[in-house]
């Protein structure tokens, strides 16, 4: 089931809040400011409802975050190196969120845009909605027209799901993701969550947060103990400076791959994570200081993000694959989110 309200306005034009439950009688939620996750609510052990992502309550509490609350983050996620890329023999440069650097898309990014609602209702696999917002040529400084469309769906299996698609009639850089900040409790600190990941391999980033190029193995280093099903509160005593802000290559395959999840005893809710995407970066919000909303703090460690996307400053950087969108060859991938409510911990 699927209902649409008005949430807002921004420049006189109307923001919209779509409203999905399933026949478990989870409910999740999704504007159109930013193709924006604004809730996910589901049972606890007491039964009790959840919202599990951080977030406001009003359109225009998003409007002032900048935090990048439940967003879709484009053109291409991550911090580029010299604010520049080089395509087919050309420099391309972008614009500068930072002296010398360009983070997630730029200064008014896919967050800050109105997206068109293509589409809402209800089908076999469950209740969805599909934003699309076409990006003009040039456009904070990328390559190539880019139409990209978001479509999420609920299913009667407590899977949100995430399929983006991103078409360029020429050739443009791409790397789509959802920055969503979740919390299992509902509120405080994500501490007492458990944490496993599946991934083997992780990338090298420099002091000034860029990408080298440079991949190394899980085993024996400080994220090791994130294979291990263990609360974050421990993990973060072995990760230098508490600061779980790492990247993972994925394979990239047709099918999903296992990332992994996190788990919360108190309420017993659990999120496991699947994608076809190349990599995914997790973050446990070492660095967030943001405004409260829906009557959480949104502080340091309020929130843990896995956001799958691609590879970070991947066209300054001969050893990584480039994330294209071209003519006949778009930008394609898949992101389930599954919650359940168990007793036990299922990671």
């Amino acid at each position: 089931m699927i209902k649409k309200e008005q949430f807002g306005k921004m420049k006189d034009k109307d923001i919209y809040k779509f409203n999905l439950v399933n026949k478990n009688g989870m409910e999740v939620s999704f504007t159109n400011y930013g193709a924006r996750i604004q809730a996910i609510k589901l049972k606890d052990l007491s039964g009790k409802m959840v919202d599990v992502v951080l977030g406001f309550d009003t359109a225009q509490e998003y409007v002032d975050d900048i935090s990048r609350q439940g967003a879709i983050i484009g053109r291409y996620a991550g911090k580029t190196q010299n604010a520049s890329i080089h395509m087919n023999g050309k420099e391309f440069k972008l614009s500068l969120t930072k002296p010398n650097t360009h983070s997630h898309g730029g200064v008014d990014p896919f967050e800050n845009k109105l997206w068109t609602v293509l589409d809402y209702g209800d089908n076999d696999h469950g209740s969805f909605v599909e934003f699309e917002y076409i990006s003009a040529d040039l456009e904070e400084g990328y390559p190539g027209e880019l139409k990209t469309s978001v479509t999420y769906t609920l299913t009667d299996k407590n899977e949100v799901n995430m399929d983006i698609k991103a078409y360029c009639e020429t050739m443009s850089p791409v790397s789509i993701t959802n920055h969503a900040y979740f919390n299992l409790n509902g509120s405080g600190t994500i501490h007492d969550h458990f944490a496993k990941f599946e991934p083997k391999k992780y990338l090298e980033f420099s002091g000034e947060g860029y990408a080298t190029g440079k991949i190394f193995d899980v085993k024996n280093s400080p994220i090791e103990c994130l294979e291990k099903n263990i609360p974050l509160e421990d993990a973060m005593k072995i990760i230098p400076n508490q600061a779980i802000d790492y990247t993972y290559p994925l394979n990239a395959g047709a099918s999903k791959e296992y990332i992994g999840g996190i788990y919360s005893p108190k309420t017993g809710i659990s999120m496991k994570v699947s994608s076809n995407s190349p990599a995914v970066v997790i973050y446990n919000a070492c660095n967030l200081n943001a405004k409260s909303g829906k009557d959480v703090d949104h502080k340091q460690y309020a929130g843990f993000c896995i956001e799958p996307g691609g590879y970070p400053n991947s066209f300054n950087l001969e050893s990584f694959p480039n994330q294209l969108a071209e003519k006949g060859k778009p930008w394609i991938t898949s992101t389930t989110f599954l919650f359940s409510t168990t007793e036990h911990n299922p990671l």
